[in-house]
């Protein structure tokens, strides 16, 4: 039986915005496994998702970066004249510079969010209409999609999403006006930035109205990513560090670590025979939970509600918020109502399973063992 959780962390965005220095961590996914009986046959386990996010923070009226996770430092003065609006005038024309992924229609994105801001004049530090023309030579702001938008003319820590200059009434535009944006978001994350930036253009801080806008923490996504069940190998790491969980069971410890350890012993062994095991891996321990990436606990019954057996529950991140995992960050095993002398198997079981080894392809040990098997030492066998 497959189920799955799915939890989304936010991605910060400020008058610089960017993506986090490194990914958000999000539980996901339950994949049940064999009972232990004779005749029993493993199932497939199954994946979730979890979720990116970025950050930034933003000050002065200055130029500003959409940032995720990280705090934006004002960018150079503007030219301070009074005037009725920083144009000089009603209409500003805004043009689309050539970029970006092909995959995305930004013309779209950035129409979408000019009609927004238009029809939401309300909310600006002044009032004009924008008009998006073709001709870039002589527009009033020019937006260019950048493969990546390294500065800002300010001081950042993180990889900024977007850039834009803060306009509030009292200061004077200087045309042509650059608007940032960086390639690789989907179309709704696109837009959303878009509409982040230009609300910076109209003299809009963060934290101002709309704030579903113009928080300075928010939510993107990456364009469409393969989903961890669709990558030979689903991880960002070759180091592999087990921890066993006895603290809530009646487990012998050190019996426990035994089996775990044959686990180890074994994928170390094998990795250099079978050419399905990554040969870059690397297992080893984890005294602590919290430093292992992969955790084996025992429970009465299992997440599903099985009551012998196994399951694993994967981690990861989820960039391009499809609901699924694209990479996986760490996994825990479930083992509930089996031999001591059956942990290491299963433990071996999933691991194998979890480091993108189909169950055809598993060694076989791990493959076509019935319960005597699994307490026999497998782990000596050849793969």
């Amino acid at each position: 039986m497959k189920r799955a959780l799915v939890l989304v962390s936010l991605l910060l965005l400020a008058g610089c915005s960017a993506i986090p220095g490194t990914q958000t961590e999000t539980p996901n996914v339950e994949t049940t496994h064999p009972v232990e009986t004779t005749d029993s046959t493993p199932l497939d386990p199954s994946t979730t998702a979890s979720a990116a996010t970025a950050t930034s923070d933003q000050t002065t009226p200055t130029p500003t970066a959409e940032s995720a996770q990280s705090a934006a430092t004002p960018t150079p003065e503007l030219n301070v004249e009074p005037a009725d609006n920083p144009w000089g005038k009603d209409t500003v024309t805004v043009a689309l510079v050539a970029g970006g992924h092909d995959e995305i229609d930004y013309r779209s994105a950035l129409s979408g969010a000019l009609d927004y801001w238009n029809a939401h004049a309300e909310f600006g530090d002044y009032t004009v209409e924008y008009v998006l023309v073709d001709d870039a030579d002589d527009a009033d702001v020019r937006v260019k999609i950048r493969e990546s938008v390294e500065t800002c003319g300010v001081e950042q820590s993180e990889q900024v999403l977007g850039c834009a200059p803060l306009l509030t009434e009292g200061t004077r535009a200087d045309p042509p006006t650059t608007v940032t944006i960086e390639a690789g978001y989907n179309h709704q994350s696109t837009e959303d930035v878009m509409i982040h930036e230009f609300g910076h253009v109209l003299g809009i801080r963060h934290g101002e109205e709309p704030q579903a806008y113009m928080q300075p923490k928010n939510t993107a996504y990456l364009t469409a990513q393969p989903n961890a069940s669709e990558r030979g190998y689903p991880w960002q790491t070759t180091e592999f560090r087990f921890h066993v969980a006895t603290e809530d069971s009646q487990r012998d410890r050190e019996a426990v670590r035994d089996q775990v350890g044959h686990v180890i012993d074994y994928f170390d062994r094998i990795k250099d025979e079978d050419p399905a095991v990554p040969s870059n891996v690397s297992v080893s321990w984890a005294d602590n939970r919290s430093d292992a990436n992969v955790v084996v606990q025992f429970r009465e019954r299992l997440p599903d509600g099985g009551t012998g057996g196994s399951t694993v529950q994967q981690y990861g991140f989820d960039p391009d918020g499809d609901q699924a995992i694209e990479y996986y960050a760490n996994v825990t095993v479930t083992v509930a109502a089996v031999d001591t002398e059956t942990v290491g198997w299963h433990t071996g079981y999933w691991f194998g399973q979890v480091l993108g080894i189909d169950e055809d392809n598993l060694p076989d040990p791990l493959r076509s063992a019935d319960a005597r098997d699994r307490r026999d030492d497998w782990w000596t066998d050849s793969p």
